[in-house]
């Protein structure tokens, strides 16, 4: 139970990405998250998660594979950055957001 309800339960990877159509780019990086611990910027381009091709997953699939796992999961990203690919593991957490 939350006890405040204006906020919003995610239990993720701290990235907030475009979802509609590829690329798919890092749009948010939330505090406190792995992703910004291991340095994440806005503008990123993600270019797998788990091993999966981002740009060729089902559109509306794409955004729970960035929320929807369960904490203190560690999941594999590849990023793409100034043409260069960046691997990094991220452990998922339970974020508390402030409602936007």
């Amino acid at each position: 139970a939350l006890a405040d309800l204006n906020q919003v339960y995610v239990a993720g990877i701290g990235i907030g990405a475009t979802t509609t159509d590829p690329p798919v780019m890092v749009t948010e990086v939330l505090p406190k998250s792995s992703a910004e611990e291991q340095g994440v910027q806005v503008g990123d381009r993600i270019l797998t998660i788990n091993g999966a091709n981002v740009d060729t997953m089902d559109p509306y699939t794409r955004p729970w594979q960035l929320v929807s796992l369960p904490p203190s999961k560690m999941i594999s990203v590849v990023l793409q950055r100034s043409g260069k690919s960046i691997p990094l593991m991220l452990e998922t957490r339970d974020l508390l957001l402030p409602p936007s």
